[in-house]
Formats: C-alpha cells, structure tokens, sequence
C-alpha cells in the first residue's frame, strides 16, 4: 500500500523509527523531493497516488500549517486518514473521532502489532478488486464465482474471504507437489496442473521457510521435510549454528489460462532455541520468532500476526493484480 506521511520536521528522529516497522508499504515523506521540484504541486501529487494519508501526530504536527494543508488536501480527495500518535498531547476533535494507533510509549511488540493491523484493515478496504472502478475499458472480465482456490486448509479460505468480503469458490483436489526448493516453482506447477483439471481461472497458495545456514533449505520441501523431521529437532539442528537467520515465504500463482502470476510475500525472522506453542498456524509457526518480535507466530496468535505475516504480503499483492487487470463481475 502506498501511504503518504505527513510529520513535522522537528519530530523526523521519531518519524525514522516508525519508518524501520512500515517496510512492507511504500512510504513517501518530503525529504523526498528533489532541488528544482516545485514544492506543493509534488506534494499534491503524491498524496493524490496514495492510498491513505498518515499523520505522525504530536504538538508540532498539529500546530504544523504544512500539515494542516496536507490533511486538508487528503480529506478533499477522499483519502483514508491514519492517525498514529508518537508522543503524548492534546488532540483535537477532528483528528481524535478517528481511529487512533498510540505508539507514544515506544514501538513494543504490541504497539508495533496495534499499527500494522490498523493500517491492514485500511489496506484491504482500499486494495480490493470488487471495488467498483472508473476504468474497465481496457481490463478483462473475471467471473467471481469461476475464480477457484485450490486448497484444503480452512484457515487460508478464511484469510481470503475476510479481504475480500464474499465468499470463494474452492476446490480441494489433490495435488502432489513437485520435489523443489524454490517455493515459486511448486507454486507454479501446482496452479498449472489446477488449471488442467478443472480448466477454469484458478490460484494456490504455497508456504515455505528458508533457512539461511542451510542455505536456503528446505524452501518448497518444507512440509516434507518438517513432517518427518519434527519440530524439536529442527532446533536441535539449528543450535549447532550461530546464525539463526529464516525467512518465511508465501508465493500465490495464479492463472486464467492466458496469464501467468506469482506473489512473493517474505517475513524474516529466526529460528527459536524450541518450539514455542500458542495457537496452530503453520506446521512451523512455533519455531519461527518474527524479526523485532520476542515471540513465535504460534505464541502471537492468528489475529496479531495476520497484518504481518508473508501471506498478508503475497496476498495483498494478489488483490491489487486482480483490481489493475480485471473487472470482477
């Protein structure tokens, strides 16, 4: 998602370490601009191309006239405002009935979840291509209900149906997965083979970890090798190694028979002394601590980790190919 942040100058210290948490969303700040670039004009164009404005609220932002003109600017254009509060002050009226994210007292984990959920619902409401558009000329038509998921896991059809607001056509045939370590490719071979049999638009989804020490390994055998191997003694592995290093990965493929796409979504993270368990995501979760995070995607919990997981970043890649290519009848 594409966020325009509006700041003070005198708070650009604080606005930097906001910055490190927004790394899956592109974010255009004034420092910006370019020697020769006309100051306002390029302002008004990069909160027009946004999709929401954020507003790093403290006394200086909002005693800012630069601001002021920024939020002004936004609400003409209709543009979803995210208030995010980094130190304590008093708020007026127009700026408090929103739906404020506090990081006041620092971007702990719960105040770094808190902000990246509330930009997630913003996201999904703005990136959804059910959304009625002004411009379907150019752009193919896609029937809802033959658009087909290929899986047989509940919780990925939840994710999806709660993006997009309806509900999806799914199909749980089975498909074995080809014997490769990039999970791109088994994506790819598993949509294509979907496709064949059922011979309509159809998407899968597929996760993996990559695990740096191992370079790279096990990638798109992940469940193969997780199943026998085990949890416990992926850890006991692990602990040979200084370098913990993982990254999780998400890859959507999806095709209509004519276009070929893959969504690449990735969370960093690194691999714990032992499994930690808390809620059942993936066959892998309660091993894999989140970068800046202390707990494991097992421990935080569905809700938390959904606006941060690499599914929600391959995913939301997804909704914006399909609202830039298609018209969704």
């Amino acid at each position: 998602m594409k966020i325009f942040l509006s700041y003070a100058h005198k708070n650009e210290q604080l606005v930097l370490d906001l910055m490190r948490v927004l790394n899956a969303h592109d974010v255009w700040m004034d420092e910006r601009l370019n020697i020769g670039d006309t100051w306002w004009d390029k302002i008004e164009q990069q909160i027009a191309s946004s999709h929401c404005v954020m507003l790093a609220v403290s006394e200086a932002s909002l005693t800012s006239e630069y601001c002021r003109k920024e939020i002004d600017f936004a609400r003409k254009l209709n543009k979803p405002i995210a208030p995010v509060v980094i130190e304590a002050c008093s708020i007026p009226n127009d700026i408090s009935r929103l739906q404020l994210i506090d990081i006041s007292n620092g971007l702990t984990s719960d105040a770094t979840l808190d902000l990246l959920n509330g930009l997630f619902e913003i996201e999904r409401s703005v990136i959804n291509p059910l959304k009625p558009s002004d411009d379907n000329k150019h752009k193919k038509t896609l029937d809802i209900n033959e658009l087909t998921f290929i899986t047989t896991n509940a919780t990925k059809k939840a994710d999806y149906e709660a993006i997009l607001g309806i509900s999806l056509q799914t199909s749980s045939i089975q498909i074995q997965d080809i014997q490769h370590q990039s999970v791109e490719e088994v994506a790819l071979a598993k949509v294509s083979t979907g496709h064949k049999m059922l011979n309509k638009p159809v998407f899968v989804e597929q996760s993996g970890i990559m695990i740096r020490a191992w370079g790279g390994f096990p990638g798109g055998m992940t469940a193969r090798f997780m199943m026998p191997v085990g949890l416990h003694n992926v850890c006991k592995m692990m602990s040979l190694y200084d370098d913990k290093h993982v990254e999780a990965v998400s890859v959507i493929a999806f095709t209509d028979g004519l276009i070929w796409r893959t969504f690449v979504g990735r969370l960093e993270g690194t691999i714990a002394s032992e499994p930690r368990y808390g809620e059942r995501l993936f066959s892998w979760d309660a091993i894999l601590i989140p970068q800046g995070f202390t707990q494991t995607l097992s421990e935080l919990g569905h809700e938390k980790t959904r606006a941060i997981s690499m599914r929600r970043r391959s995913m939301m890649q997804f909704m914006q190919f399909l609202q830039a290519n298609y018209t969704i009848t």
